[in-house]
This record gives C-alpha cells, structure tokens and sequence, in this order.
C-alpha cells in the first residue's frame, strides 16, 4: 500500500521532469516558470508525505505556509493566457492576488501554526473557478478558430478548474466521506486526491507537450 501513499509525490515529481525536458528551451517564454514551480511542489509534496506518514505528525502548516506560492503563481500564469483576451490583465492579477494576501494574512493570524488555513483554500478555489469561466466565455466569444488539441493555454486552464472544482466539492461534503472513509479500506478522500492530481498534472504535461510543438514549428 505504499504506493498508494506516495503516488501524489510521484505524479508531482513526473510532470515535474516532463516539464524540464519539454519546456528547456528559452523560446517557450513564461512556460518556463513550470519547471521551478513543480519543483517546488514536488519539495512541498514530499515534506507533506514524510511529515504525516513517515513521522506521523500533522503536516499542515507545509501546505498552509505554501499556499501564498501556489496562489500567486496560479494568478500569474492565469494573468498571462489571459493577455490574448483581455487588455489590462495586470489590473486583474493584483486585484485578485491582493484579495487573496489579504484574507490569507487574516486567517493566518487568527489560527495556530499547526492549523491550515481552510477559509483561505476556498477563496483561492473560488477566484480560480471563476477565473477559468471568465476564460472559457471569453474564449468561446471569439471569432477566431482554435484547435483546442493542440492549444496549450486551454489545458492549463482545464487543469486548473477540474482540480479547484473538484477540490472545493470535496471540501463542502467533507463530513458525509469522512463518513465514508470510517467504513473503507482506502480513504475515500485521498483517493479523490489522487484523481484530481492525476488530472491536473495530465492536463499541465499535455500543455508542456503542445508549447514544445509550437516553439519546433516556430523555429522553421
């Protein structure tokens, strides 16, 4: 069963190396800033596991401590696909990062070290979910066609929102598959945690894949 444990940390760590092999050209632009930032997950994602499984203490201040991260950088990327959409997107990155610091600072303030920052969670799933219907309307609008197979910014933002949606579902009905995970061999929620990282990084690994195509052909 340990690799059942540890499968985050390997689908992390996978997208992670893909991403240096299909982003380490300098013309894939921002693209680039993946592979620091999966690093860095994989790093936070491992902590998490050794913390919680190996010695057996809570690791949620890992995550809470990470999430300032993982939020900014969320926002950034998401500020940069949206550029070939809307005009002022450094107005939107820093009214929504800003929102997000503030409420973040607030709750950090008021809990214990050792608590994660829940509330804090929701509204940075909330600003992405919204941030990636805004998207898809904006898309849809255009006139312009698109492949969606072979466009990258497409499958970030997918990732984005089926990981944010599922994982703010998950949180809301918490309590009925705690319920559940009683009764069950496997955890029920780690299981959905597995899934939902499987279809983030699969979607993120498709995307690297379609930048480095387009860098190839803009080469020639």
């Amino acid at each position: 069963m340990l690799w059942f444990y540890t499968s985050i940390v390997d689908i992390v760590f996978v997208c992670f190396v893909c991403s240096v092999f299909f982003l380490k050209q300098k013309n894939a632009g921002w693209y680039r800033h993946f592979i620091w930032f999966l690093g860095l997950s994989f790093l936070v994602e491992l902590a998490g596991y050794l913390c919680f499984f190996i010695y057996h203490t809570k690791n949620h201040f890992i995550f809470k401590f990470f999430m300032p991260v993982e939020a900014i950088f969320s926002f950034w990327a998401m500020a940069h696909i949206f550029k070939n959409l809307i005009r002022n997107t450094a107005l939107l990155f820093w009214v929504v990062t800003g929102s997000f610091i503030a409420c973040y600072t607030i709750e950090v303030l008021s809990i214990q070290f050792t608590e994660y920052s829940s509330i804090s969670s929701d509204v940075l799933s909330f600003a992405v979910i919204i941030l990636c219907l805004l998207y898809y309307y904006l898309f849809l609008k255009q006139e312009t066609y698109t492949n969606l197979w072979q466009h990258a910014d497409f499958w970030v933002l997918t990732g984005f929102f089926l990981f944010y949606f599922v994982i703010t579902a998950s949180n809301y009905f918490f309590k009925h598959v705690s319920g559940i995970n009683q009764k069950s061999i496997i955890p029920l929620r780690f299981s959905i945690l597995i899934v939902i990282n499987l279809i983030l990084y699969g979607c993120w690994t498709y995307a690297f894949l379609c930048r480095k195509r387009k860098t190839i052909s803009a080469s020639y």
